[in-house]
C-alpha cells in the first residue's frame, strides 16, 4: 500500500467521497488549535475487497511512540470498480481524522500511520510544535 498524511485546519467532505482541505499542506503548529489529518492511500488491486485497519500515532524525536494512538483505529475497505484494470492500484477515499488537542511542549515530533499493525518509514509526516 501507498499512504500520504496530509494536515488540514478543516475539510469539506462531499457525498462521492472527494474532501477538500482548507488551509492544508503545512506541519509547524505554533498555537495549538484543532486540525486534522487527511490520509490518502491507495491500495493494491489483490488488496481489494478485504477490510483494513489503520491507526495514528504521536512519535517523539528519538521516534518512541508519545501515549495513546493519535486516534481510535479506524476500518476502510478499498473496492475495485470492474473497470480499472486488475493490478492496477486503487484510491481509498481520504480519511479525516480529526485533532482536537494539540498541547504538547515545543519540539519535533511525527504522526506515524500503520495500517493492518505495519508501518512504513513513508508513512511518516514529521512536525514540529513551535514557540508561540
Amino acid at each position: 500500500m501507498r499512504a500520504s498524511l496530509i494536515l488540514a485546519r478543516q475539510t469539506v467532505t462531499h457525498d462521492d467521497g472527494r474532501v477538500d482541505l482548507i488551509d492544508a499542506g503545512w506541519n509547524a503548529i505554533v498555537k495549538p488549535k484543532p486540525f486534522v489529518v487527511v490520509t490518502l492511500i491507495t491500495c493494491p488491486s489483490e488488496l481489494c475487497g478485504t477490510n483494513h485497519k489503520m491507526r495514528i500515532d504521536l512519535l517523539d524525536d528519538a521516534g518512541e511512540t508519545i501515549g495513546k494512538p493519535v486516534a481510535k483505529t479506524r476500518k476502510f475497505r478499498a473496492e475495485r470498480n470492474k473497470a480499472i484494470p486488475v493490478g492496477s492500484g486503487v484510491a481509498v477515499a481520504p480519511i479525516v481524522t480529526p485533532i482536537e488537542h494539540f498541547d504538547h511542549p515545543p519540539g519535533r515530533y511525527a504522526l506515524r500511520l500503520s495500517i493492518n499493525e505495519m508501518a512504513d518509514d513513508g508513512w511518516i509526516l514529521p512536525i514540529v510544535r513551535a514557540k508561540a
